[in-house]
């Protein structure tokens, strides 16, 4: 509504005129005094960036301000580039460049010469007069570049903290998400503790320790939306809404596979083989296939997508009931199981399977699109050794590949099996920092890798935003033993004040 005020006071102002002379024109009155803007954007140079042309720029009218707001990938090289300016008319349009890296400080002369290169690695005045010379506008032209490597998921600046217990040093532990928080199991020099908290980024935990009336398989522990699931050391199934008090379920199973709503899975070893089992009973109990997981596969993830209106869920790895190790992504329906992939994955038993996302741009458009993503990592081979490689999936598991090398784990994670990965929100403000989390080094990323994030749409200033970590718990070494650690990743991106 200004842009439309301010064009018809002018026209009114052109025709006021008008009637005191005859021989001027209302259009050409207000085109000539106009030093306007139109466009400003970068001429294409694929051996700078890919679509390089398509970078959109505001330009800003009211505080003649020209800039991108999604800043380019890190590294990129702005020292010669060719600049595209359209605008509403003119007698000059000049570049001033000054503190720059390559280029000393110089004018350029941009209707004289329009291929000429320009650094803005320095500061860029863009000077348009009018075409009547009578008005002159100073534009600051600002090309954002990240200053951190911000495009990939990656575990940069990650954290780490001790396990949440009070044992000294844990011989077993498990974590799951339960009613919005993370619960953590731990167990050691015979005793047990459990922990809870709903913003692990903070440390903020509750920890009480848990006298159980049997001997738990801390690594069977698993969540349903209304109750915590773990077997004793006999296979008897048990069930607490609080993770304190336990009750037995009557029933006794192999192995838990996970929880799936409001049930929990399990598989249960009879006479003539392994059946699936639920608890409470119902669902699938058919007799399960001899390439199908009787053990050590990661945990059981569930997700809902726009197709279906049941919840699903994904498993990756495991142990066949002859001790083979697999490969396989099995997914579940609510009703029955189906291996989704055999392919892709390493044949390992105690991998990490974490969903996550990220923002792909699409690079012929410049245009942002979100994507899930899964991750799986780690993991224990049939020899026995543990692995810290990770492999990506955007289709749910469906195809998977080994994630390009700067996305894999940085050397200071060790290789791991039996770990527990959980994503949780963290609020974050300007300048804030994740406290009490050890800060280790990040390794360089390559300018090709682009993922961005959508530009917000906020008319108030923003001051804070939710940014998912992934926490990676406990895991074991080759020789079993539990790592006393968690571990903190975040796409860097994420972490940054978003765009307005």
């Amino acid at each position: 509504m200004i842009k439309k005020t301010t064009i018809c006071l002018g026209l009114l102002a052109a025709l006021a005129a008008s009637s005191c002379n005859e021989k001027s024109t209302p259009y050409e009155e207000v085109i000539s005094s106009s030093a306007q803007v139109k466009s400003f954007s970068i001429k294409a140079n694929t051996k700078v960036l890919a679509n390089l042309d398509k970078v959109f720029f505001t330009v800003d009218l009211v505080n003649y301000r020209i800039f991108n707001a999604d800043s380019l990938p890190y590294g990129t090289d702005v020292r010669k580039l060719v600049p595209a300016i359209n605008v509403a008319s003119s007698s000059s349009i000049e570049l001033i460049v000054s503190g720059a890296k390559l280029q000393r400080d110089t004018t350029f002369n941009y209707l004289a010469h329009p291929t000429d290169t320009i650094d803005f690695s320095g500061n860029v005045i863009l000077r348009v007069v009018s075409a009547d010379q009578k008005t002159t506008r100073d534009y600051r032209v600002d090309l954002n570049v990240h200053k951190m490597k911000a495009d990939s998921l990656y575990w940069n600046k990650t954290a780490r903290r001790p396990l949440p217990t009070t044992i000294a040093t844990p011989t077993a532990q498990k974590t799951v998400s339960y009613k919005g928080e993370a619960t953590c199991l731990t167990a050691g020099s015979g005793k047990y503790t459990i922990a809870r908290s709903s913003d692990p980024g903070n440390g903020d935990w509750d920890i009480a320790e848990v006298t159980f009336p049997f001997t738990p398989d801390v690594n069977s522990l698993t969540a349903t939306t209304s109750s915590l699931y773990i077997l004793d050391s006999d296979g008897n199934l048990h069930s607490s809404t609080d993770g304190e008090g336990w009750s037995a379920c009557g029933v006794r199973w192999h192995s838990i596979i996970g929880g799936y709503t409001g049930s929990v899975l399990g598989i249960e070893r009879r006479a003539d083989g392994y059946y699936h089992a639920q608890y409470p009973a119902g669902g699938n109990t058919t007799r399960i296939p001899d390439n199908f997981p009787v053990n050590g596969y990661s945990a059981l993830v569930i997700y809902t997508t726009e197709w279906s209106n049941e919840s699903q869920a994904i498993m990756a790895g495991g142990y066949t009931a002859d001790g083979t190790p697999t490969g396989a992504t099995w997914g579940y329906d609510g009703r029955k199981w189906q291996e989704i992939n055999r392919a892709g994955l390493p044949a390992r038993g105690g991998m990490t399977l974490v969903p996550y996302f990220g923002y792909h741009t699409d690079q012929s458009a410049w245009i942002v699109i979100k994507a899930s993503m899964w991750l799986a990592m780690g993991g224990r081979d049939g020899e026995g050794k543990v692995h810290r490689d990770v492999y990506m999936s955007y289709d749910c598991g469906i195809n998977w590949h080994r994630a390009d090398e700067l996305m894999q784990l940085p050397d200071y994670i060790p290789s791991f099996a039996d770990a527990q990965g959980l994503v949780f929100d963290e609020t974050l403000h300007p300048r804030s920092s994740g406290s009490g989390w050890l800060e280790m080094p990040s390794r360089e990323l390559p300018v090709w890798w682009r993922i961005a994030t959508p530009s917000s749409r906020a008319v108030t200033p923003i001051t804070e935003w939710e940014c998912p970590y992934i926490y990676l718990f406990g895991g074991t070494d080759d020789n079993g033993a539990t790592y006393p650690t968690v571990w903190r990743g975040v796409i860097n991106r994420l972490t940054f004040q978003p765009l307005q």
